[in-house]
């Protein structure tokens, strides 16, 4: 990964034990517990669609997406972002905190099977997966 990383801010969630991040400048809202239509015959990741103020919006179980293969994280957070011209909803875990990361807190890896994931920010002794919010698409 030849990327480089600049100063910004990101938004941190927690899926279980393990902890999340995405760019702030994608997020366009963030919704506590709001009710998710299921689609029939749809994708596994995709958890439903949400009515937001007249706006149809496609919401990706962030869990079922990455594959975690541990004991479902209780939903508390929908985050909805701009991915080019579409908005899509997030179902994650606890919303956390609005975090600014410079440019040496964040360290590339390989990762074969999780391009998922951007970047692994190093805040003091935590790890955060800096996720890229373009591989979730539908």
């Amino acid at each position: 990964m030849s990327e480089s990383f600049y100063e910004s801010k990101v938004l941190t969630f927690k899926l279980g034990e393990s902890e999340y991040a995405v760019d702030i400048e994608t997020v366009d809202v963030i919704l506590g517990k709001y009710e998710i239509f299921k689609v029939p015959n749809s994708q596994n990741s995709l958890a439903g669609v949400i009515n937001v103020k007249g706006e149809i919006i496609p919401v990706v179980d962030v869990d079922r997406a990455i594959n975690r293969d541990v004991q479902k994280s209780l939903p508390s957070s929908i985050i909805i972002a701009k991915i080019g011209e579409n908005k899509i909803g997030f179902l994650t875990g606890e919303v956390a905190e609005i975090m600014e990361v410079h440019p040496f807190e964040f360290a590339s890896m390989k990762t074969d099977g999780a391009n998922y994931i951007k970047s692994v920010i190093i805040k003091g002794k935590r790890l955060i997966s800096l996720l890229d919010l373009q591989h979730f698409t539908l």
